[in-house]
């Protein structure tokens, strides 16, 4: 049988271990976050939206909002390179890219906190549950670095230390934020996904109602893809 292997799941064109997740989300998702070649931010979330809103797993429009936070990292590790470069500082285009972050900081990390976090936890070991509390404090200081971007940013070019901040928080905040998702990805969210059907539908309900109240993930795709351009 053919299988893809994985840190922590056997995925397989017969058989799926984690979360009972069709076939097309992970081949679509895992991709990127598993650091292979091939990936188109636009085409994957486009595609991946359609897909994970029929699929049976908790956190699969999580992996999705993980792939659109990844596409924004990138944009803003590139604006971060420009200005190393000496180049003129992209204020509109880095502006854009913060007010993503706060409202990704706002409804991801709501949904995970109010939701995925205590799901996972009713069914962690001792081990696991001390690595999902690391992982929330390690999250609070990447929300501090967000925070410091924001000072950062100004209409006008910034002065020659204000630009060796900028890059250097950049790259701290893009870094960190990169290890949280891969540690939900590998952690957190097999934990949330791995119960019974019971579990997994009150999860949902509860998930939609919390992404009612913030911005489509579609409308971010098309903002992200156009600073892409």
């Amino acid at each position: 049988m053919f299988g893809i292997c994985f840190p922590n799941a056997t995925l397989s064109l017969g058989k799926i271990r984690v979360g009972d997740v069709r076939v097309a989300v992970w081949m679509q998702v895992l991709p990127k976050f598993c650091g292979l070649a091939g990936f188109q931010p636009a085409s994957l979330v486009q595609n991946s939206l359609e897909t994970a809103a029929v699929t049976e797993n908790t956190t699969s429009m999580l992996l999705v909002e993980h792939g659109l936070c990844r596409h924004a990292l990138d944009l803003l590790a590139r604006a971060a390179e420009q200005v190393a470069l000496g180049l003129e500082f992209p204020s509109g285009c880095v502006a854009e890219l913060l007010q993503f972050f706060r409202e990704f900081e706002r409804w991801h990390h709501r949904r995970e906190d109010e939701v995925v976090v205590p799901l996972a936890l009713a069914h962690a070991s001792d081990q696991e549950a001390e690595a999902i509390g690391s992982l929330i404090a390690d999250r609070e200081a990447s929300q501090e670095l967000l925070y410091a971007l924001m000072l950062f940013w100004e209409p006008a070019d910034l002065r020659e230390e204000e630009r060796s901040g900028f890059v250097d928080t950049v790259r701290t905040f893009a870094d960190r934020m990169r290890r949280e998702m891969q540690l939900e990805e590998r952690l957190l969210y097999p934990l949330a996904d791995w119960v019974s059907e019971d579990e997994r539908e009150q999860a949902r309900v509860q998930l939609d109602a919390i992404d009612r109240s913030g911005p489509g993930h579609a409308v971010w795709a098309d903002r992200l893809r156009a600073l892409d351009a």
